[in-house]
């Protein structure tokens, strides 16, 4: 016959602990990732969406037939009225979280190197790092809004912007997420498909950045820096390698 199971305690047969901490954390992980993503982009905050906001954001998009509101502002050529005109969709009585030098309206793809004057191309950017990475590191922003939103952002650039005569003319949005998400981890940073930063990375877990109760991110300037140290010694070694081996060759040749 069957084997007898042994008996079972009757505390064992309760939901284990462990399982409820799981479902917690899951939760405090939405909240952290819900509250980031609100702040980079305060237009599309779902209790507005019939708001007279979410139409104005509207506005700030090229129209398909080339004859609505963003063309007749003048937004491709005017990034001072542009950047304007996306603070003033910010609810009033959260603009002071936006309030530089809080935030920038910064460019997801630099206008220096293509990027469109549109909303899909821009998102609330914590002013010391944008102003820290100005038009160098595109694909930095990139991992920071994540897959779906750089997709938007290079179509706008290719339609309205000058992309195509650009740095990223050959690029595909999801390789430039994916080199800006490689050299976020290099300094300990990780992002999360969507562009937040995963809490478990080690540069969160040391304190070197933080996000803060409003969602707005702190200390990226810094691993930015780092980022572009790491490059600038790796090209001088590329190069200092280089001429060792041309030094070499000449050598063998008795030059």
């Amino acid at each position: 016959g069957r084997p007898t199971l042994p008996s079972v305690h009757p505390q064992h047969t309760m939901p284990s602990k462990k399982a409820v901490v799981v479902r917690t954390q899951d939760s405090s992980d939405e909240e952290f990732d819900r509250r980031q993503n609100k702040y980079k982009f305060p237009w599309e905050s779902e209790e507005r969406y019939n708001d007279t906001r979410f139409h104005a954001a509207e506005r700030l998009q090229p129209s398909k037939t080339g004859k609505g509101t963003w063309e007749r502002k003048g937004y491709k050529d005017d990034a001072e009225k542009f950047r304007k005109d996306v603070r003033a969709l910010i609810d009033k009585d959260h603009r002071d979280k936006y309030a530089p030098p809080a935030a920038d309206v910064g460019h997801i793809f630099a206008a220096n190197n293509g990027g469109a004057h549109t909303l899909n191309n821009v998102y609330m950017q914590e002013s010391t790092f944008n102003r820290k990475i100005k038009d160098s590191h595109d694909e930095l922003n990139a991992a920071l809004v994540g897959y779906e939103r750089t997709r938007k952002a290079m179509d706008d650039s290719r339609k309205h912007g000058n992309l195509n005569d650009g740095k990223w003319k050959d690029w595909t949005s999801s390789a430039v997420v994916e080199l800006g998400r490689e050299e976020w981890k290099s300094v300990g940073v990780l992002c999360k498909k969507g562009g937040e930063i995963d809490k478990r990375c080690r540069a969160y877990q040391r304190g070197e950045i933080s996000v803060d109760k409003h969602g707005n991110t702190h200390g990226l300037a810094a691993k930015a820096q780092e980022i572009t140290t790491r490059s600038t010694r790796s090209k001088s070694k590329a190069a200092s390698s280089n001429v060792d081996c041309l030094g070499e060759s000449f050598g063998r040749l008795g030059i």
